[in-house]
């Protein structure tokens, strides 16, 4: 918006060519940049740091678990926190770092279009907000629901993954070809996908 104000008035005004020239390279330093900066955090920072952030997670689950007390090894409950924690710790936290910075970076180029509104033409500051106020609940809504969802799918996953496991590696399909077995694996592989 900035951008092209300042150029429409300029060239409007009659501004000298430098004097444009000059605010396009300004412009373009930023953008060249912006986009070094980013190459850089994606490319090298971010895949050291998120292996930093793996590791040390996967250490406290390993220290939780090796001091959880017998009776909690023995529920189901608690192993199923723990094996859901060791499977998604690590995704999840990177991701909420991720749109932890990416909140951030909304709300200030939030604020600062907001100001430019403001400072342009004040009444249309409504027409802004009411969108990304949607914006907000919707996606509220959306998270919750797959949280739950995904808390709904999770026994019938491990069923799944547990029949697929069994069946057909290697070393435990021969024996179970030649018993019974697998058509009861197969019954509970039937009713976990319904």
């Amino acid at each position: 918006l900035i951008f092209f104000r300042y150029l429409i008035n300029h060239l409007a005004e009659g501004a000298p060519f430098s004097r444009i020239l000059s605010f396009l390279l300004l412009f373009t330093a930023i953008g060249l940049t912006d986009a070094a900066i980013k190459a850089w955090f994606h490319n090298l920072y971010q895949p050291r740091t998120d292996q930093l952030i793996r590791e040390r997670l996967a250490v406290l689950l390993y220290n939780k678990a090796v001091n959880a007390d017998l009776a909690s090894r023995e529920d189901p409950e608690a192993y199923d926190r723990y094996t859901r924690a060791a499977e998604q710790c690590s995704a999840r936290c990177l991701r909420l770092l991720e749109l932890l910075a990416g909140t951030a970076g909304l709300l200030l180029a939030t604020a600062l279009n907001a100001a430019f509104v403001l400072w342009a033409d004040p009444s249309a500051l409504a027409l802004c907000i009411v969108p990304i106020a949607l914006v907000f609940y919707f996606q509220r809504r959306r998270g919750v629901r797959a949280a739950r969802l995904d808390r709904e799918a999770t026994p019938h996953l491990r069923r799944v993954e547990y029949v697929k496991r069994v069946a057909y590696l290697p070393q435990y399909a021969k024996e179970l070809r030649l018993t019974p077995i697998l058509g009861v694996l197969g019954h509970t592989f039937d009713e976990a996908i319904r």
